[in-house]
């Protein structure tokens, strides 16, 4: 995952003043703990965050491998959609606060443009703002 990670950034930085990036507080590509990350000014982003237990450990693995294909991503949506797990967002007062914290940051550090909260996970596109 590492190497995919360099020649995406590899990528990214040809066609970008990546030192000037990083002193405004953005890191281009990089990897994360688990998954590679994407972190630049005024770019707009599909994010789907998820609760812990709404995927099983093989679906887990298939999401970190760098060679996924379209297929394994439909089937991946297909079982997070399937709403496995506990689904707390379900609840009313916890959906309403994971919006509540969701739209914080709107107009601050980004623009969220559209968002939606399933019973086990949250779909939301949101544009990065650029930091001076």
């Amino acid at each position: 995952m590492r190497q995919a990670v360099a020649r995406r950034q590899e990528w990214f930085a040809s066609r970008q003043d990546l030192a000037a990036l990083q002193s405004r507080g953005f890191r281009g590509w990089h990897a994360g703990a688990n998954l590679p990350h994407f972190d630049a000014p005024e770019v707009t982003q599909f994010l789907t965050l998820r609760l812990a237990d709404t995927l099983p450990r093989s679906s887990l693995e298939t999401a970190r491998s760098p060679a996924m294909d379209p297929a394994q991503l439909q089937s991946l949506d297909q079982r997070l959609d399937a709403g496995l797990g506990v689904c707390w967002l379900r609840q009313p007062e916890i959906a309403q606060l994971s919006q509540d914290t969701l739209l914080k940051f709107h107009g601050n550090q980004c623009q969220i443009l559209a968002w939606v909260i399933m019973p086990n996970h949250v779909h939301t596109i949101v544009r990065i703002e650029s930091r001076s």
